[in-house]
């Protein structure tokens, strides 16, 4: 890596890696579960593939589009190695709370042959319940992704060690910075449709296979979170 970048490619850096981390997850679905997806032509697939960037890009922006507009700040505060490294960790907070995601995901589809839903918000209603399964039955995966997390830590902070340059017209700047705000809203919203991506989206070819195969796990789960709303009950 260079020992300078541009803030423009350092947010397409920190992009690419969730991108390519939702491929990973695709590729790991779709090669776990392949009965689930033999009906699936190779175009079908290749389809279900491109058509997964967008919800993937989706659900990455929803969570990382407020800090790239302030990485984009024509401010000297705002380009500061402190400023940017506190934006920098928290995308990797979030990198992990995906991984973990997706791994849980995957898991669950073996058991239901679908992506994780409305239950998630179910089990995290027994908080203590979900910490004693974690500590007891999944002690070993636990330690290892924690291990797995701390090594990645280490790389996330070299990968980004290196400073950023900082353009010094600041009427460019902010044309920028209103094509990225644009940007998150577009991306964020999953495309210029009227109503944002649902999950629901995902279906529209008509294939359960190929809409299971398109969406990713965080997005489900996320999505399927803001949707459900807690039953108001009547006792006599």
């Amino acid at each position: 890596m260079p020992p300078n970048q541009t803030v423009y490619n350092r947010i397409a850096l920190i992009s690419g890696i969730f991108l390519g981390l939702f491929l990973l997850g695709r590729l790991a679905l779709w090669f776990v579960y392949q009965p689930v997806f033999t009906e699936l032509g190779f175009i079908e697939t290749l389809m279900a593939f491109m058509h997964g960037i967008r919800f993937d890009a989706a659900i990455t922006i929803t969570f990382l589009g407020i800090p790239f507009l302030f990485m984009m700040l024509p401010h000297k505060w705002f380009s500061s190695r402190i400023w940017q490294g506190l934006i920098h960790w928290y995308a990797y907070i979030v990198l992990i709370g995906f991984i973990f995601l997706t791994i849980g995901d995957l898991i669950y589809f073996g058991f239901v042959q679908r992506h994780a839903g409305p239950e998630v918000t179910l089990m995290t209603g027994d908080m203590e319940l979900m910490l004693d399964m974690l500590l007891n039955e999944h002690r070993l995966p636990l330690i290892i992704f924690s291990v797995s997390a701390i090594i990645g830590a280490i790389l996330w902070s070299k990968l980004f060690t290196s400073t950023i340059t900082i353009p010094h017209r600041k009427l460019p700047r902010y044309g920028m910075i209103v094509v990225m705000f644009l940007a998150v809203i577009i991306v964020g919203r999953g495309g210029l449709q009227y109503k944002p991506a649902r999950i629901s989206d995902a279906f529209l070819s008509g294939s359960t296979a190929s809409g299971y195969l398109t969406l990713n796990g965080p997005f489900a789960i996320f999505h399927s979170a803001r949707g459900t709303r807690p039953v108001v009950k009547t006792f006599m």
